[in-house]
């Protein structure tokens, strides 16, 4: 049952546990993901590429309570900051110049006021930023806005353009709570909205047509009622989109739930398609408290689902198979982080996954990390758990993330380099595994394959395959064969083995090895013309012999397998005794030319039709 406390939650407290999300089998047998520290963990060597601070921040600001990243560019959201009036927020856009991430220009609402909380959500396609302010009282006491800015070529800056409201919206609706742009759609959640309950929530669809952002379609849950939080979360890729609902009933117990919708271009519509589940479903587990969306993939938070040992959380990974939407994985983290609050945000793009841990002691208590996982093979390995070079207690790094690929921002909104809960948040250019699947390869063989005429890797089985050294975003690969396998010698070929790596990472590449094929060979002596016989290699591959000389078993035999030569219809016009010798053996790497079959002459031979 549904605790009324969650009628209400002072916006203070949701900023400790804010997601923003960046652009891009229901069943309870799914193992949950168990990563191998020795053997993955911290092995692709990502760089900690910037800390970035408010060059005018101060004490209780919970700057990196959003962060978005596109492109070169990177916004951070500062919810308490003092900008124009007491908390009225601001947010803050860097620049990457090719070499560095500079501030570039501070972000606040042309018509700010106390308490605003602008900066809670932000979210960047392009040149197109958004930037919410959820208790902004325009409809209203705390009924929120979005305030839209545009990149001016001319003046080289960022300039307000538009600021959004929902045309129904009302006192405490908080629109702008989470917000996912992506090119010329928006969509901006009111998880507080009320058509459907007190606090049911909704989802309002914002087009961009004729220069200016329009407001469209109104979504809500199929099934959505008082408290669930529809819109906690959103996040859009192209033509669909994912709302988390985080206290969303399930039998009559608040599980939370995820909601996927789909544009029907025919009516120009969103269409709810499928309604998600935890696996794993527990009372106030706040599953769909964090999602995050890349075609035909998504992944979901629980953050508070314990597993019973403790808050931990869980995040999970389905995919689309054409149909429905299927439970693939599902992931947890370190096993010692009771209480981490795992999956309090995610980010998902491509085969890479981010998912944030603020509450992890990784450096202390509430330090905070972020997970890297990879998709190797078909399986989602966690690659690297990140955290800040001057990680310290109480910092909540994890709490917000974006991820582009190659390049995430993680926020750690209680990080007190400007005093206590100034805050601040991190680049890391984080590497992708370059992995493969081997086949062929026989028992006991080996190949040494290289990446870039280095970085040698012996093989000794089948199956999946990671290259020592990671690689980053942008950077070339071309995988070959080093040493072919010898015993027995095969020949191992590289498919799809050259290209740069992608901000979606490294995908497709498979070596295939065969083992080299012999041929069977040798002389018969003393057949008659026209006298056939018919042989045999290893009980098949049916040769006609004719008349003296050489000859060659169509077929090959691979490499240290048996050959067996024998005489499967003997010459009978005239009966003629042959025998074989040196017929039978093992491949030792080259053709097999010995094999002798001698047949017997004389003048009392027996013909077919009776004595010469």
């Amino acid at each position: 049952m549904k605790k009324t406390v969650f009628i209400r939650i002072h916006p203070f407290i949701l900023c400790c546990l804010f997601l923003s999300v960046a652009v891009d089998a229901s069943t309870s047998n799914v193992t949950p993901n168990q990563f191998n520290h020795n053997q993955w963990l911290n092995q692709l060597g990502s760089i900690e590429q910037a800390k970035l601070l408010a060059d005018d921040g101060m004490a209780t600001d919970y700057f990196g309570a959003a962060v978005s990243l596109s492109g070169n560019w990177a916004v951070v959201g500062s919810i308490r900051h003092d900008a124009v009036a007491n908390d009225a927020g601001a947010a803050y856009v860097y620049e990457f110049d090719g070499s560095f991430w500079v501030f570039k220009q501070k972000l606040t609402a042309d018509d700010g006021a106390s308490n605003d909380q602008f900066g809670y959500a932000v979210s960047i396609s392009g040149e197109q930023i958004m930037v919410s302010a959820i208790r902004d009282d325009d409809n209203n006491g705390d009924s929120g806005s979005v305030y839209v800015f545009g990149f001016d070529h001319n003046a080289n800056n960022w300039v307000q353009t538009q600021k959004l409201l929902a045309s129904d919206g009302s006192n405490g609706h908080w629109f702008g709570f989470s917000i996912s742009i992506q090119n010329n759609r928006a969509m901006i959640a009111a998880n507080h909205e009320n058509q459907l309950g007190s606090n049911a929530g909704a989802v309002y669809e914002f087009n961009y047509v004729a220069d200016t952002w329009q407001e469209g379609q109104k979504l809500l849950a199929s099934d959505g009622d008082t408290l669930d939080q529809f819109g906690q979360s959103v996040s859009l890729s192209g033509d669909r989109l994912l709302v988390g609902a985080f206290y969303h009933d399930v039998n009559a117990e608040p599980v939370g739930a995820a909601y996927v919708f789909d544009f029907d271009a025919s009516s120009s519509s969103w269409l709810e398609s499928q309604k998600l589940l935890s696996p794993n479903p527990e009372s106030d587990g706040y599953f769909g408290f964090s999602v995050s969306l890349s075609g035909d993939r998504a992944l979901i938070g629980a953050h508070q689902e314990t597993g019973g040992a403790g808050v931990t959380g869980s995040a999970y990974l389905f995919d689309f198979d054409g149909n429905d939407w299927n439970l693939t994985q599902h992931l947890t983290g370190d096993a010692n982080g009771s209480g981490g609050q795992f999956g309090i945000s995610v980010g998902l793009l491509g085969n890479r996954a981010l998912v944030g841990a603020s509450r992890e002691a990784y450096n202390g208590f509430n330090s905070g990390s972020a997970y890297v996982f990879d998709l190797i093979g078909n399986t989602w390995l966690n690659s690297e758990q990140l955290t800040a070079a001057d990680n310290a207690s109480r910092d909540e790094f994890g709490v917000s993330l974006s991820v582009l690929g190659g390049q995430v921002i993680i926020g750690a909104h209680r990080d007190g380099d400007q005093g206590s809960d100034s805050g601040s948040a991190y680049v890391f250019d984080v590497p992708f595994p370059l992995a493969l699947q081997l086949t062929g390869l026989a028992p006991g063989n080996s190949v040494v394959l290289q990446n870039n005429a280095a970085d040698d890797l012996q093989v000794d089985e089948n199956g999946l395959v990671v290259f020592p050294t990671a690689l980053f975003e942008g950077t070339g690969y071309d995988v070959t064969v080093a040493v072919q396998p010898t015993s027995p010698n095969q020949s191992c070929v590289v498919n799809q083995g050259v290209g740069v790596v992608s901000q979606y990472g490294i995908s497709g590449i498979t070596v295939v090895c065969v083992t080299t094929p012999y041929f069977v060979a040798g002389m018969v002596d003393g057949l008659f013309d026209d006298n056939p016989m018919v042989l045999h290699n290893n009980g098949s591959d049916p040769l006609t012999i004719n008349q003296d000389g050489s000859f060659v078993f169509a077929i090959p035999v691979d490499d240290q397998q048996t050959y067996e030569v024998t005489i499967n219809n003997p010459p009978v016009d005239p009966i003629q005794p042959c025998v074989v010798t040196q017929g039978q053996g093992v491949i030792q790497g080259g053709d097999v030319t010995d094999v002798r079959i001698d047949c017997a002459v004389g003048g009392d031979l027996i013909y077919r039709g009776g004595f010469e």
